[in-house]
């Protein structure tokens, strides 16, 4: 026997959209809906202050780091050329044994083998400065 072949039945789809129809509010309804869309765009008034105020304050900040990287680097500069000019000259290991005493007499630690311009460097940072940063700087 032949085995009978099963279809589905087709369900026809609506293409039909209904449209909801608007409900009538009573009169303190509508005013509670007014308040409450009042106080909604009060709210986004608000938050967009707010939100122009902390990118005022970040745009600021930003600028801030600017100027500090930008004087940061040029007191450097001025370090570096007083560390070649010294280390140039025929003085050079009466000026670095002085800083090492500098350095030593203000507490601030330094290995014997450090060399001259992390001294320079450290001198300038103090003892804040960070043996990673002091050796960033001086190399």
């Amino acid at each position: 026997m032949a085995a009978a072949k099963k279809t589905k039945p087709t369900v026809k789809k609506s293409t039909a959209v209904s449209a909801v129809a608007k409900v009538a509010l009573s009169a303190e309804r509508e005013q509670q809906l007014a308040k409450w869309q009042q106080q909604q765009e009060a709210d986004e008034v608000v938050l967009k202050d707010w939100g122009r105020q902390l990118a005022v304050t970040q745009k600021k900040v930003r600028s801030l780091n600017k100027q500090y990287r930008d004087l940061l680097y040029g007191f450097l500069q001025d370090a570096y050329a007083v560390y070649k000019e010294a280390a140039a000259h025929e003085l050079a290991d009466d000026f670095f044994a002085a800083v090492r005493g500098q350095l030593q007499k203000s507490n601030i630690k330094i290995q014997s083998n450090t060399p001259d311009a992390a001294l320079v460097v450290r001198l300038i940072f103090g003892a804040d400065a960070s043996n990673k940063s002091v050796s960033v700087g001086a190399g």
